[in-house]
């Protein structure tokens, strides 16, 4: 036999509130050993759940790498000898990073390239829930439309040309970085994310609010 019992404090029974608290108490034959607990639950409001989900803070890591390769090398040299590459994981020891490449749209295993890596710098960047669902929600509808993506050289260079360019479906590895940390709200940019190349970046997380840690030379 169940019995529910709903109310909550209020100044007489005018004010409860049956949607607010909810007390269950399952109750049976006590002879066959099958007595419970009581289980007290509390519904919470949209309002509540969204502070809840404000406060909690989740981690996503964005990594700056020097890479020895003939594109690598003249990014180096016209960008003020610097990283040439940057990417993004979310969660914090994630094993894989997200970025462009010559490939395309693709999972990353910075570990895996160790003997081609000549410096490299990870930023550790505390973001609030809803800001890291926003990013995951937009990689995740990126991997679905994979195929569609491609690297624009075409934004490189007009990058390096200081011209603004957004194409469609085509990214460069620090405007798919950046892209994606505007659209968290997580940082406020100066300029569009297709006039950030990887050398610029270290200047703008390293000064960010949400900046939870450096980690040098990380592979």
């Amino acid at each position: 036999m169940e019995y529910l019992i709903c109310g909550c404090i209020g100044y007489g029974l005018g004010c409860l509130n049956p949607a607010y608290f909810i007390f269950k108490w399952k109750h049976q034959d006590i002879r066959k050993g099958n007595s419970h607990p009581a289980i007290f639950k509390r519904l919470y409001s949209e309002e509540e759940q969204g502070r809840m989900n404000e406060n909690r803070k989740r981690t996503i890591t964005v990594l700056l790498t020097r890479y020895c390769s003939t594109f690598s090398n003249f990014i180096y040299w016209v960008t003020g000898r610097g990283y040439t590459h940057a990417s993004l994981a979310l969660n914090d020891g994630e094993e894989f990073f997200y970025s462009f490449n010559f490939k395309g749209f693709r999972h990353e295993y910075p570990g895996r390239h160790i003997h081609k890596c000549v410096k490299s710098i990870c930023y550790k960047l505390e973001v609030s829930e809803e800001a890291f669902e926003k990013i995951r929600k937009q990689i995740e509808e990126m991997e679905q439309n994979r195929e569609k993506l491609h690297y624009s050289r075409l934004g490189v260079l007009l990058c390096l040309l200081h011209i603004p360019f957004k194409m469609e479906n085509g990214y460069f590895c620090s405007q798919f970085v950046m892209e994606m940390l505007q659209l968290s709200g997580s940082i406020v940019l100066e300029k569009s994310p297709s006039l950030y190349l990887p050398n610029q970046l270290p200047e703008i997380l390293g000064r960010c609010g949400c900046l939870k840690e450096i980690i040098c030379n990380p592979v």
